[in-house]
């Protein structure tokens, strides 16, 4: 039940090995954007991480990146991290139907404008379509 969970771990301990992040407490704060026992009380819980806040960890590693462009050791991690995240996002919501997931997201949360990575997603979904008809797949989601 604890999804996501691990994949996070994951991350957190690339970034620690980096020299990036010191505690899960600041992974937790800085880049998900919650209390510092967020991601430990959600291993303990055994609580399904929510989709929003990955995607939200993606944009804040790019935003990272974007400002961390002098130390290129950090951005390789920065950089593989976001693809990391990029590939989890797809496993997760693509074959599940991606459009139905991010549309309650969005109508939700409507007030809140598209983080880059969200639109970095959308961009992604509208390939796979056109893709998939391309391929003769006409049963594709909208």
């Amino acid at each position: 039940m604890s999804e996501g969970i691990e994949f996070l771990e994951r991350v957190y301990e690339q970034l620690h090995e980096a020299g990036i992040i010191r505690s899960k407490g600041e992974f937790s704060e800085r880049l998900l954007g919650k209390s510092p026992s967020y991601l430990t009380s959600m291993r303990a819980k055994r609580r399904k991480v929510p989709t929003h806040i990955i995607m939200g960890l993606g944009d804040t590693l790019l935003t990272s990146l974007r400002s961390n462009s002098a130390d290129p050791e950090m951005c390789v991690v920065l950089r593989r991290n976001v693809a990391q995240i990029n590939l989890y996002l797809a496993d997760q919501l693509i074959p599940t139907g991606v459009a139905e997931t991010i549309t309650q997201n969005q109508t939700s949360s409507a007030h809140r404008r598209k983080t880059s990575f969200q639109t970095f997603l959308w961009a992604k979904l509208r390939r796979w379509r056109r893709w998939m008809r391309s391929r003769g797949r006409t049963k594709v989601s909208s």
